[in-house]
């Protein structure tokens, strides 16, 4: 969130407060009286004010809080770095990394493969990647509420957009299931061509936390591996055959050029080299 100046994942609101923004829509879809949330925004103003700058110094978690540095390829993941460059980059920004400094080779192993500068885009882009449009179509009806007067008191303006935000990649291995409707279980499911993805998948809280959790891929377990007690439970299966879930988008242009991979003959190759230069 931090490095952005538009809000919410297809960067429709445009401007205002970004906590304060959250704060009143979730007020709103409650039916809360607009005079008592006015009213109660105002007495609350420091507070409101101050969680922008809380959230905005949180940093997000390290791979290597979690599990041991050396469980990620050095070798593929400084390839991955290259790879992501010219093709990643342009949509996600770039990232510096301890082990271009010049004093990498004193470093431990923990810290240099820590990202030492994110360079995100002054102006927050949004990209039509192919995704599913729904949540972004859905947006048009919220333009309304630019016409409310608490959000012109405040600055508030909503716009739909044509595509979604490409979030900053820093953290990415924390934040799975991907893409801006949770329909890729895993980052090995970004980097797969559409036809090929998962069309179900499980998610719940881990039972097993050794084997709840792909390492390899980065996200939830396929369903062959995925606990009994996920499947059986209609709620924890996410079905991207169903309106507004569909994993389809962010190949062709991507790693795709017109239906062919760009790098045919290596994908696997180059998508293990993306995948450890992203958990890195």
């Amino acid at each position: 969130m931090k490095y952005k100046n538009k809000w919410l994942l297809d960067g429709s609101v445009q401007s205002g407060n970004s906590i304060f923004t959250n704060i009143m829509w979730n007020e709103i879809g409650r039916g809360t009286d607009l005079h008592k949330l006015e009213q109660w925004l105002d007495e609350n103003k420091q507070t409101i004010d101050d969680l922008p700058a809380s959230v905005f110094a949180a940093e997000p978690p390290k791979y290597t809080d979690f599990f041991r540095a050396d469980s990620i390829d050095f070798v593929k993941a400084k390839s991955g770095q290259a790879l992501f460059s010219s093709n990643c980059s342009r949509c996600h920004g770039t990232y510096d990394k301890a082990w271009d400094a010049p004093n990498a080779a004193g470093l431990s192993l923990d810290d240099v493969i820590k990202t030492t500068k994110v360079r995100y885009f002054a102006n927050t882009p949004v990209i039509n990647v192919g995704t599913d449009a729904s949540r972004r179509l859905g947006m048009k009806s919220l333009e309304q509420l630019n016409d409310l007067a608490i959000s012109k008191k405040h600055g508030i303006v909503v716009k739909a957009q044509n595509g979604y935000v490409p979030p900053p990649l820093v953290g990415i291995w924390a934040r799975w299931p991907y893409f801006h409707n949770n329909s890729a279980p895993s980052l090995c499911a970004v980097l797969t061509r559409t036809e090929e993805r998962p069309k179900i998948y499980a998610a719940a809280e881990a039972i097993n936390q050794a084997t709840d959790f792909d390492a390899d891929c980065n996200g939830y377990p396929s369903m062959d591996k995925a606990p009994p007690e996920w499947k059986t439970n209609l709620r924890r299966i996410y079905d991207t055959t169903r309106e507004g879930m569909h994993n389809t988008g962010h190949d062709e242009g991507v790693f795709l050029k017109d239906g062919k991979e760009i790098y045919s003959g290596t994908k696997a190759k180059h998508h293990r080299i993306l995948k450890d230069a992203l958990k890195a």
